[in-house]
């Protein structure tokens, strides 16, 4: 009889398996051997984190009216040892009195830094994860008021839109889809970015005019390197 397993690659954050080390593979109730989705196997895991700019209803100024690298609105640095692998983005547009809205996600291979900006606490996906890595390893920021510590370095722009209307303050639909939310999904283009630490995953918006207002979600795979 012939063992069916596989053997560790890399390091999981939150599991005890070790660079080398085989696992058997599981089976289901039936016996039948199963492949979960890569999403939800990672949550279990406790490795996908969850951050949100603007939450209930408070919404928040997306502050600029031109496109400056230096000042994003999300940031996600990404410290050495450690990888990200972007899951899922979603910008909701609430307030946007602007025309020319554009929404753009990119990487760059530093470290961002503070700067002038919030500090955002990620959240793990696995409600009551256990273990000294339940915590992101990851820094997050919002709302770069003045610019960054470094600018975004040998990255690349890898999700766009553009929004040529105005949206009134309480008003949906048109423009960026429904409800002017623009998503982007690993699951749904079948491939994205991987961030190896040092590095950054930067979301940045403009409007001509008028800055919009409203909110951001960035959810992400995290494994140490």
């Amino acid at each position: 009889m012939t063992d069916i397993g596989f053997v560790q690659k890399t390091r999981a954050q939150r599991n005890d398996l070790t660079q080398g080390s085989f696992k058997r593979a599981s089976l289901n109730r039936f016996g039948n051997l199963t492949v979960a989705m890569e999403g939800m196997s990672a949550v279990d895991e406790g490795n996908v984190f969850v951050a949100n700019r603007g939450t209930a209803a408070t919404a928040i100024s997306f502050n600029n009216t031109t496109y400056d690298a230096n000042q994003p609105q999300l940031v996600i640095d990404v410290p050495s040892g450690i990888t990200i692998v972007p899951l899922y983005l979603e910008v909701v547009m609430q307030d946007q009195a602007g025309t020319d809205n554009v929404i753009t996600w990119s990487t760059s291979d530093a470290i961002l830094g503070a700067g002038t900006s919030t500090a955002v606490t990620p959240a793990n996906m696995k409600i009551n994860a256990a273990g000294t890595d339940a915590s992101s390893q990851v820094n997050v920021y919002r709302d770069y008021t003045g610019d960054s510590e470094a600018a975004p370095s040998n990255g690349y722009e890898f999700a766009r839109s553009v929004d040529a209307f105005v949206q009134e303050a309480g008003s949906t639909g048109g423009g960026l889809g429904q409800g002017k939310a623009f998503v982007w999904s690993r699951q749904q283009m079948g491939f994205g970015p991987v961030i190896e630490g040092t590095g950054a995953l930067i979301l940045h918006t403009a409007a001509t005019s008028t800055a919009q207002g409203g909110y951001a979600t960035a959810i992400w795979y995290e494994y140490a390197t």
